[in-house]
């Protein structure tokens, strides 16, 4: 015998005497399939435990869970197959089996297809009236009144309690009742973990609770067993629970036999439970994989293509633009960076495997974004492959530093849906449940991550696992301090390093600080463009902005931000001078302090915010022109 349980009467109860009747039952033994019947006197190989391993699927609704996928190797129809909670097995041949013997009131021994549905893996959704007949013949195994089973779950003000429960009595199949998280029997043993064999409930339940609601009224209880499902062997997902032992029995109490094979359910239903999540997320991934993958002609097609060089599509000048480039043109322009900054061969990086995440990225950018981007992506990927060819960055920085800056760079707006944080926090989205702050940024990154390990895209593959570590930190906070809060945070001692000439190159603080920034400046590099794609640019920040207010202002009745309301959008020039003001000039300014190489980036931004501020002051004498002509209007009126 494998094991036992310990049993400590009168260990603990729930809240007050009499102790003696209720079992609290002790660590769990080492586990094995479910014991036969329960009886007055288990003789030993009935409580001998083969080794076998069973499974069920799970899905988050108890109500329904789905069976998906290929025959189990346990199913009926299976030649390796060997167990049967039903039937019992030989001591000396605990590998296979024995006589069937009766099983309580179900004698279907070995043909048992009510527990097949559970363990053995057919083919079928174990619905609502499935489950209830499955409880139905573990009462009839156990020889137990009724059989319950609920999962919890959490409600609408996010308390954990339990969800629909499931009853062995037909009449109830369909009379699903909520049970509340600490006012049950069941309910106490999932929130503690501790099963429970109570011998004697009637002398117990006035002082623990009402369960009238939950099963039937609580003069009918006699004798109780629960067990909890665990997960990971940590957390609690369910209870299962045998009331009153049929008085016909030569005990009216549940023995061991009975505690073993409950308790065996449990972890059978567990372990099917976590194998079923699992091969969820499988599926998940699978699907979501096949969504973020290239189609293999265009993946071809960039493989094989002749990259031309930086020059071709000054790729070095800070002036770049790409609104007159194809979508070819754009994925070839990435991968001659790659190509430039000496990455493949410095991290054996497969060719066939950079074309294909940088495709992989391009897909997942959306196309109906109108500023935020695969175009985007590819500006500010430039700008700063731009800056890393400048000769103070270049002579700095290190070999992995550089990709993981480049990586950042082209994945920091990731599947970005048109909306600033601000949005996704008020209309409370589940981008805003799951991360808290920087609810995008995350997502961005957690979309490059799923990148970088989908099968084909994996550049990263090489690395050694320090590499990898590395790389994988700098890349998630270099897309996370392209959120301007986190910018904003940082920016005061990057400007006092950059006003006193202390920047050292040796320092890892300074250089981490200096990326973010650099990834700041990278994402914000339209507004140092020629006026031309600039105010170009602008348009399109100003048209998704404005969306975003309309959604904010008709959908969540909410007053949007100034610079995105529509009725504002004639002040687009004071709010693009303001913007300037703000956040890019001192950004660019530091910046060239500390690399003089990057002073076009500066350059450029003064040229712009003079462009804006002419505008702006035009605007404002043709307002004055026109109030000034409705004035004289007036006058002339009165006259």
């Amino acid at each position: 015998m494998h094991g036992c349980v310990e049993r400590a009467r009168a260990a603990q109860t729930l809240k007050t005497e009499p102790r003696s009747k209720m079992t609290i039952l002790g660590r769990r033994r080492v586990s094995h399939p479910p014991c036969g019947p329960s009886r007055g006197h288990v003789h030993p190989a009935t409580m001998e435990r083969p080794h076998s391993c069973l499974s069920v699927h799970q899905t988050d609704d108890p109500v329904c869970l789905d069976r998906v996928g290929g025959r189990s190797p346990r199913s009926l129809q299976s030649t390796y197959f060997s167990f049967s909670p039903c039937v019992s097995r030989s001591k000396c041949l605990p590998h296979s089996l024995s006589s069937p013997r009766p099983a309580g009131q179900c004698k279907r021994g070995e043909s048992c297809n009510f527990m097949m549905r559970l363990f053995g893996g057919l083919i079928r959704p174990l619905q609502n009236k499935i489950i209830c007949q499955i409880l139905q013949h573990l009462s009839e195994i156990t020889q137990a009144q009724r059989c319950c089973l609920s999962m919890t779950t959490v409600d609408k003000t996010g308390v954990k309690c339990l969800g629909s429960l499931f009853q062995s009595d037909e009449e109830s199949v369909y009379g699903y009742t909520q049970a509340e998280w600490d006012k049950c029997i069941m309910g106490y043993v999932v929130s503690t973990g501790r099963p429970l064999n109570i011998s004697d409930a009637r002398e117990v339940i006035n002082d623990v609770c009402s369960v009238s609601s939950l099963i039937w009224p609580y003069s009918q209880f006699r004798s109780l067993v629960a067990y909890t499902f665990f997960f990971f062997t940590f957390l609690r997902i369910g209870v299962c629970q045998l009331v009153n032992k049929m008085p016909f029995t030569e005990t009216e109490v549940f023995s061991r036999a009975d505690e073993h094979f409950l308790e065996d359910f449990a972890v059978y239903c567990a372990l099917g439970l976590q194998k079923f999540n699992a091969q969820q997320r499988a599926d998940k991934t699978r699907v979501l994989s096949y969504q973020i993958s290239a189609l293999q002609e265009e993946i071809d097609a960039l493989e094989e293509a002749v990259i031309p060089s930086a020059d071709v599509f000054s790729l070095l000048d800070f002036g770049f633009s790409d609104f007159d480039m194809s979508q070819t043109a754009m994925t070839q322009a990435v991968v001659r960076m790659f190509l430039d900054l000496n990455l493949p061969q410095e991290f054996n990086i497969d060719y066939k495997t950079l074309c294909q995440w940088v495709l992989s990225i391009q897909k997942c950018y959306r196309s109906n974004v109108v500023y935020h981007n695969w175009s985007h992506a590819l500006r500010t990927a430039q700008c700063m492959f731009a800056m890393l060819q400048t000769k103070e960055l270049k002579s700095n920085f290190s070999s992995l530093e550089v990709l993981a800056l480049m990586i950042a760079s082209l994945c920091h707006d990731l599947d970005h849906r048109g909306v600033n944080n601000s949005f996704i926090e008020r209309s409370n989205q589940p981008l805003a449940q799951l991360y808290g702050h920087s609810s995008l940024e995350h997502h961005h990154y957690d979309m490059c991550l799923l990148i970088l390990n989908n099968p084909g895209s994996q550049i990263l593959s090489s690395l050694s696992l320090n590499e990898y570590r590395a790389c994988v930190q700098m890349i998630e906070k270099n897309i996370l301090a392209t959120d301007l809060a986190i910018y904003i945070e940082k920016r005061t001692n990057f400007f006092k390093l950059a006003q006193s000439n202390s920047c050292l190159w040796t320092e890892e603080g300074h250089r981490e600080l200096l990326r973010s920034m650099l990834m700041t400046a990278s994402d914000i590099c339209a507004i140092t463009k020629p006026w031309p794609v600039q105010k170009r640019i602008a348009e399109l920040v100003a048209t998704e902005f404005f969306a975003q207010g309309d959604r904010e202002k008709y959908e969540l009745n909410i007053q949007p931000m100034h610079v995105m309301d529509r009725e504002n959008s004639t002040r687009l020039p004071h709010m693009q001078v303001d913007y300037i003001d703000g956040i890019c000039s001192p950004l660019f300014e530091a910046l060239a302090s500390i690399c003089e190489s990057c002073s076009p980036l500066k350059e450029g931004c003064r040229r712009n915010r003079k462009h804006w501020q002419q505008l702006a002051d035009g605007g404002e004498e043709e307002e004055r022109i026109k109030i000034k002509g409705k004035t004289d209007g007036e006058r002339e009126e009165a006259s």
